[in-house]
């Protein structure tokens, strides 16, 4: 884990609890509890910083519909800010 998904990481870990979090080297997966445990992960890739997160919806409640729609408005997001 490089120093900027350190950084990363410790700013995730103000908003959400320790067991919110799952982690590896390179992927990290947030269950929100207010959207009925809605799991998410958060993907660096091997380039980061220099390219963006990825965000992936890792649940199978979730219609896959909904699911490409989620990941594409969080991934465009992500490269926006």
């Amino acid at each position: 884990m490089n120093n900027d998904q350190l950084e990363e990481l410790e700013a995730i870990s103000y908003i959400f609890t320790p067991e919110e979090i799952q982690r590896d080297d390179s992927v990290f997966e947030f269950i929100i509890k207010e959207c009925q445990n809605l799991r998410i992960q958060i993907i660096w890739p091997q380039d980061y910083p220099s390219c963006a997160l990825i965000v992936a919806v890792n649940d199978n409640r979730v219609r896959r519909g909904l699911k490409l729609q989620l990941e594409k408005d969080c991934n465009e997001f992500v490269r926006c800010n």
